[in-house]
């Protein structure tokens, strides 16, 4: 397995489980489970702790991606940045997760509005984080991006 491929997948991982928590979560609160409620929460907040690596591995890999051939700085600079707002919105919405679990196992009155919070964090983080995705792909694919069926956002 090279750098890529474990870049790739440790770059996704985070992306894919707080998706698929946010998910989980959707549908404790359509069921009305506790159980499954505090599952997505942690889930979320293990997804969330989890992308704080993968900025601090962007800032190292940065290095060795300006040496390769055919890499625009630009889109570089570009992916650079949605990739630390979508860090920072990440771990922040992955600590409100925390928190939120906690509330809920205090019974605390608060909660419920920080569920909703948290759910409204989540989407934020997941239009970000995939913004910098489609900034990284950019970098890459670029000619396949603007001659195909169009499905990333032009540059």
């Amino acid at each position: 397995m090279t750098w890529a491929h474990i870049h790739l997948v440790t770059v996704h991982l985070p992306l894919v489980g707080m998706a698929l928590c946010f998910v989980l979560l959707v549908l404790s609160v359509m069921r009305r489970s506790a159980e499954l409620r505090q599952v997505a929460l942690i889930g979320i907040f293990l997804s969330g702790i989890a992308v704080y690596p993968i900025g601090f591995a962007g800032e190292q890999a940065e290095e060795f991606v300006e040496e390769l051939s055919g890499i625009d700085h630009h889109q570089l600079e570009e992916h650079e940045e949605a990739g630390e707002l979508a860090v920072k919105i990440a771990i922040g919405v992955g600590l409100l997760s925390g928190l939120t679990a906690l509330c809920f196992c205090f019974g605390l009155k608060v909660s419920h509005s920080l569920l909703y919070l948290t759910m409204a964090g989540v989407i934020s983080a997941l239009f970000f984080m995939g913004l910098a995705a489609s900034e990284g792909a950019r970098m890459r694919h670029a000619p396949e991006i603007d001659t195909g069926p169009g499905l990333f956002l032009p540059a």
